[in-house]
């Protein structure tokens, strides 16, 4: 089988709980050297452990969820293309997420360079869903999923980002900052204080 050739596509049955398992680097390490190998089932095995993470990844970085499925494809793709630059010193569950987060960089330029920015933008920052993930620089968005939607450590996500942790850390405190301030109820002087304003009181 070519990967290149097709998307890998989700069968039934047993390969169901595969979808649901927790990573294990062990397990995740032996795929690895398969793929090394050229092993298409044991790309087949990842790739159901670890889509829906990719995936979710994805739509939460980019708030394009028109766009998920390409990049999810593509960061596969990549995945099985670069199995050889792999050399053991993170996670292979860091290392995947670090190739998703750069095919969304990749699609990023892709999106400044295009004719059409404006309009994919706007598409984007009407995602309602996600608020006030929008109101996050993408970077900041990416910090955030990395460690409160996968539990990555400040090292795991420097090392997916490919920056330093102090980067990690200062990005992490701006996203909770900017979240804080987002959603936030008013303070009970303040609305105290409004309550008054509209009795007369």
């Amino acid at each position: 089988m070519n990967i290149s050739a097709r998307r890998v596509g989700i069968a039934n049955g047993g390969d169901d709980q595969l979808r649901h398992c927790e990573p294990d680097e062990q397990v995740d390490r032996e795929l690895i050297e398969r793929i090394a190998a050229r092993d298409t089932r044991a790309m087949y095995e990842l790739y159901l452990l670890y889509h829906w993470r990719v995936a979710r990844l994805l739509d939460r970085i980019s708030l394009q969820s028109g766009l998920v499925d390409e990049m999810v494809h593509d960061a596969f793709l990549d995945v099985w293309k670069g199995v050889g630059d792999f050399r053991g010193d993170t996670h292979v569950a860091t290392w995947v997420y670090g190739i998703a987060y750069s095919r969304w960089r990749m699609t990023l330029r892709k999106q400044m360079r295009s004719p059409n920015r404006g309009r994919t933008f706007l598409l984007a920052s009407t995602n309602v869903v996600a608020w006030p993930f929008t109101l996050l620089s993408s970077k900041q968005r990416a910090v955030v999923e990395f460690a409160y939607g996968l539990g990555l450590s400040r090292e795991e996500i420097a090392a997916a980002m490919r920056c330093p942790v102090n980067s990690v850390m200062v990005r992490m405190k701006y996203a909770r900052r900017r979240l804080s301030a987002l959603t936030q109820p008013p303070s009970i002087s303040h609305a105290g204080g409004d309550l008054r304003e509209a009795t007369g009181r």
